[in-house]
């Protein structure tokens, strides 16, 4: 799952292939009027993959903010490959790709549930700031966990 040359920020170590997976039904709200879910949902569920993937790794998001971190999507890509519709379960599934000094690279891989087609593999490059928007290096803890988690 982790594309190739994925490293931990230019030192060249390649990240491991610790992935979290979690698995949603397409809500009929989450479709349009063609009957497939709607392609803005699709970062949304990355969003649930990443947020699963960090929790279960004892990082919670809330807990950052608290703490004045804050980890902003600066980048996302996203390749369609195949539609959903209503009530089809979707797999994602999450690995962290690359770690910089300021920045995580996620990389996500959705699949049918039930077929195990891939429907989208997406990316997302969270940047680290504080919470007046200022860059800042990853603080330590939070990166040994990320490094532990991508090992």
């Amino acid at each position: 799952m982790v594309p190739a040359g994925a490293t931990d920020g230019g030192k060249g170590r390649p990240m491991g292939e610790a992935t979290e997976s979690v698995e949603i039904r397409v809500r009929y709200a989450e479709t349009d009027q063609m009957g497939r879910a709607h392609h803005s949902h699709y970062l949304v569920w990355c969003e649930l993959g990443r947020t699963a993937y960090m929790r279960r790794r004892g990082i919670a998001y809330a807990q950052l903010e608290r703490d004045g971190l804050l980890l902003p999507v600066g980048r996302a890509t996203l390749e369609y490959r195949r539609g959903v519709g209503y009530d089809d379960a979707v797999r994602i599934e999450t690995t962290v790709t690359q770690i910089r000094s300021r920045s995580v690279v996620f990389g996500y891989r959705l699949t049918h549930g039930e077929s195990g087609d891939v429907i989208a593999l997406a990316s997302t490059e969270l940047y680290c700031t504080n919470a007046a928007g200022r860059p800042m290096r990853i603080p330590a803890d939070l990166r040994s966990a990320l490094e532990a988690a991508a090992a």
